[in-house]
């Protein structure tokens, strides 16, 4: 019997068992994309930007630029993740099979990650599934399979257990995330694709406006189900992201509020385009950072579990039907901090209408807010940029927002 093996043989024959059961999903490498150019040439890379006209390859630690007419054939992530996430949300909750095929085409076309996912789901669909368990690492023991976690095996009802415990969460890795997080497992995969259906919205709104690079670091995202395990960062706050360790931290205890996460999501991804970019060293103004986060937290659209989040119409008639609002001239100075003292509500509803304004307001004002934040995230994030980048005077540009805010709370 193994159980009258002498301790330091059986500790041996556990790595060698390890080391047969293949990588968790967490250690494998995202695909590299590629190109094809018409001369027969193939490049491996990241593409991390592209438009009508123009498809840069990031290979390495530089950025190669090609003319979208010499190319004959593109893989790559970018334009593999959007049908993913759709065919994943038409997927059947119930659906075993349905998840094993899909898992299967998506570890072929490069998304290895969401592939795992699927198969996590199809093991607890059916916790007798063999092909998501063999896809998963897993290793058959008798009748039952064990989850591979540090340098043991262990059952399914054990991996649960411990992972309710913050240094054994689980560990739920996605193309751009890597997501530690405490809560159930059917709600950590859950978590992981709304990240990633969250950078996917940013980057479909934002970024041939803005100019945007996709993020090609992993970013994390700490989400606690308790409040013990959940760094208090002051002010009472259920969720902020930290630029100095690029993470996002959520308290889960009170369920997750989705909203709070594609807020917090936001101000990550804004991060990753500015200071987190290669050679750029951008620092957005507190009113852009804020009400950039705003706009995207309400075109998630996701019911908020925590709290109810107000609509745009509300923040801008709080903004309209305010006693003392604040003047143009204060809310481009907001610091990131002045969101955290008095009339923090306000302040959160004028960075949303001026960004609102400037986003969906008069057309001749939209062509000079993108040119303004395209080169805030290079670092010129002042008034006086922005003021030059408008082309109009302090005076003119606030009367115009506080008529069109006013005008369209009122409808």
């Amino acid at each position: 019997m193994l159980s009258s093996l002498p301790g330091p043989l059986l500790a041996l024959l556990a790595l060698l068992v390890l080391a047969t059961a293949g990588p968790p999903p967490g250690d494998v490498e995202q695909p590299l994309d590629w190109i094809e150019l018409k001369d027969g040439r193939r490049v491996e890379g990241r593409v991390v930007f592209e438009d009508e006209s123009e498809l840069i390859l990031l290979v390495g630690s530089r950025e190669r630029s090609y003319p979208k007419d010499d190319l004959r054939e593109v893989r790559a992530l970018r334009r593999e993740l959007p049908g993913a996430l759709d065919l994943i949300d038409e997927l059947g909750r119930g659906d075993r099979d349905g998840h094993l095929a899909l898992a299967e085409r998506l570890e072929e076309r490069g998304l290895p990650f969401e592939a795992a996912i699927l198969n996590w789901r199809a093991v607890l669909l059916d916790p007798s599934c063999e092909a998501g368990h063999e896809a998963l690492g897993h290793r058959k023991s008798g009748s039952a399979w064990r989850v591979p976690h540090g340098a043991r095996l262990w059952t399914m009802d054990k991996r649960r257990e411990l992972a309710r415990d913050w240094g054994e969460a689980w560990e739920v890795p996605t193309s751009h995330f890597r997501l530690r997080t405490n809560v159930e497992l059917e709600r950590a995969l859950d978590v992981a694709l709304i990240l990633e259906r969250v950078y996917l919205t940013f980057h479909q709104t934002y970024a041939e406006a803005f100019e945007l690079h996709e993020a090609v670091e992993p970013m994390e995202a700490w989400i606690h189900a308790d409040s013990a395990s959940f760094p208090e960062s002051g002010g009472g706050r259920k969720g902020y992201f930290s630029p100095a360790d690029n993470r996002l931290y959520l308290d889960a205890s009170a369920g997750l509020p989705w909203r709070t996460l594609a807020h917090e999501v936001t101000h990550q991804l804004l991060w990753a385009a500015a200071a987190g970019r290669r050679g750029q060293r951008g620092d957005l103004p507190g009113w852009l950072d804020e009400g950039l986060a705003q706009a995207l937290e309400l075109a998630m659209g996701y019911e908020n579990e925590g709290w109810i989040s107000p609509g745009r119409l509300e923040l801008l008639a709080l903004h309209a039907r305010a006693d003392d609002p604040y003047g143009l001239k204060r809310v481009l100075n907001f610091r990131s901090d002045d969101f955290l003292g008095t009339d923090a509500n306000l302040k959160y509803a004028q960075a949303f209408s001026l960004v609102d304004f400037l986003w969906r307001g008069p057309s001749e004002l939209r062509d000079g807010f993108e040119r303004y934040v395209h080169g805030a995230l290079a670092g010129q994030s002042s008034s006086t940029h922005f003021k030059k980048a408008m082309g109009l005077s302090e005076r003119e540009l606030e009367e115009a927002w506080v008529e069109w805010v006013e005008r369209t709370a009122g409808g």
